[in-house]
């Protein structure tokens, strides 16, 4: 249980400071589209060469040129690009408010395409978020600009899309890893024409600063969240895994606070109060937690 929580913090703590490198990373003046494309082009670089390492490049078939692309969009490029041009108008305390709101889209969007039973519990929950949203960018006592707020929580919305298609479309025999793959390897493609419109070279790793340091440490440090979060639903089950996702919540307000001076209205603390709230409601309970849903179980 100690390695399952040791890891569970790290993810969590990991991805809570994703956002405050994602302030950093914009603070260089680089284009948003020009940042995705690098940071996409990036990870399928490393993740390409390990598989093939390792044996266990994708297969390109049929099925996967019918399930990537699409993931491309939904999980790589439109909701990464949504993040760095929402980060440059945000802090990152706001940016981990409105993530935390992808577990509980993805909940709604279970029950609405028949993918899990309805539970009246956590459809209040994704209210409780979705309220919290709301509080945080209203025009008159929010803690920051409705617009940008909005930004934010549409690339939350594309992440549960994502989590919804890879449910019901998922090849057999296609495993995380190689997802992440082929999701990276679109997402650069989709991007890559960008670079004809706006400056190609986002960061100057001529003279690197707090920028180029932020991205150098978000690509390598994402890709090891991820196959960890991966290997920990494999020891500890679903269930235990999703709770990650109060700690990414909790990681990036702290981080947002210490690293980047960040400071809040009272009405953030009550859109937060609202987003612990609705994970409360909408997360699996571990003690819901069945023999049936234990690895090999």
């Amino acid at each position: 249980m100690g390695v399952n929580i040791a890891i569970l913090l790290f993810c969590g703590g990991f991805w809570g400071l994703s956002f405050t490198l994602s302030r950093m990373v914009m603070a260089g003046g680089g284009h948003p589209l020009a940042v995705t494309f690098w940071h996409s082009a990036a990870m399928a670089a490393l993740i390409w060469a390990a598989l093939a390492l390792l044996g266990r490049a994708p297969r390109i078939d049929r099925a996967f040129l019918r399930f990537v692309p699409v993931l491309g969009v939904l999980g790589g490029a439109a909701p990464s690009f949504l993040l760095f041009l929402a980060a440059q108008n945000v802090g990152a305390g706001i940016l981990s408010v409105c993530m935390a709101t992808v577990p509980l889209m993805q909940i709604g969007l279970s029950a609405l395409l028949k993918i899990e039973p309805f539970r009246a519990r956590r459809l209040f929950g994704l209210v409780l978020a979705l309220s919290a949203v709301w509080i945080i960018a209203d025009p008159d006592r929010g803690a920051a600009p409705a617009l940008w707020v909005a930004v934010a929580t549409l690339g939350a919305f594309s992440y549960a899309c994502e989590d919804s298609f890879i449910a019901l479309r998922r090849p057999p025999g296609l495993s995380s890893p190689q997802i992440l793959a082929g999701m990276t390897l679109f997402a650069a493609l989709y991007t890559a024409p960008a670079l004809l419109f706006v400056d190609p070279a986002p960061l100057s790793f001529a003279a690197p600063g707090r920028p180029e340091l932020a991205f150098a440490l978000t690509v390598p440090g994402s890709l090891l969240a991820y196959g960890l979060f991966v290997h920990l639903i494999g020891r500890a089950g679903p269930v235990f895994a999703s709770q990650v996702a109060y700690v990414v919540t909790i990681a990036g307000v702290l981080a947002g606070g210490a690293i980047l001076g960040e400071e809040w209205p009272p009405s953030f603390w009550l859109g937060l109060g609202l987003i612990v709230a609705g994970l409360a409601l909408g997360l699996p309970r571990p003690r819901a937690f069945r023999a049936s849903e234990a690895p090999g179980g």
